[in-house]
């Protein structure tokens, strides 16, 4: 799941480069809610988060 959420987060980040390349400001400023979002799952299911190392 991890692993996942780490390919998720680049791919994210490479369509927003490639909005800004295009200069689509719009599809650039989606993609950092996005990122936000998966940034979250992905400290969540860190191998060595708080969450996780508790057994939550």
């Amino acid at each position: 799941m991890w692993r996942s959420l780490i390919y998720e987060a680049r791919h994210s980040g490479t369509i927003r480069l490639e909005s800004h390349r295009l200069g689509n400001t719009g599809g650039m400023n989606d993609r950092y809610g996005a990122m936000a979002a998966i940034l979250v799952a992905a400290s969540v299911w860190a191998p060595d988060s708080p969450a996780r190392v508790r057994g939550l």
